[in-house]
């Protein structure tokens, strides 16, 4: 039998432009640091979401 599990992304705000901290919350807690050296707003939203996604797909592999 397959458990339920919960799990949420969250992106925090008061960092220097280009940076991202994203953290996955659940059976265990991964956070990473996205930096991209850019203050392309739209660029930096792109980069932070596939690394995101990215990021969460690795932590859900883990308990696979």
């Amino acid at each position: 039998a397959r458990r339920q599990r919960q799990m949420c992304i969250r992106d925090s705000y008061g960092h220097a432009a280009g940076t991202s901290v994203v953290g996955v919350a659940g059976p265990a807690d991964r956070n990473i640091t996205i930096s991209t050296g850019s203050d392309d707003r739209a660029g930096n939203m792109t980069s932070f979401t596939l690394a995101a996604l990215s990021h969460l797909l690795a932590t859900l592999k883990e308990f696979d």
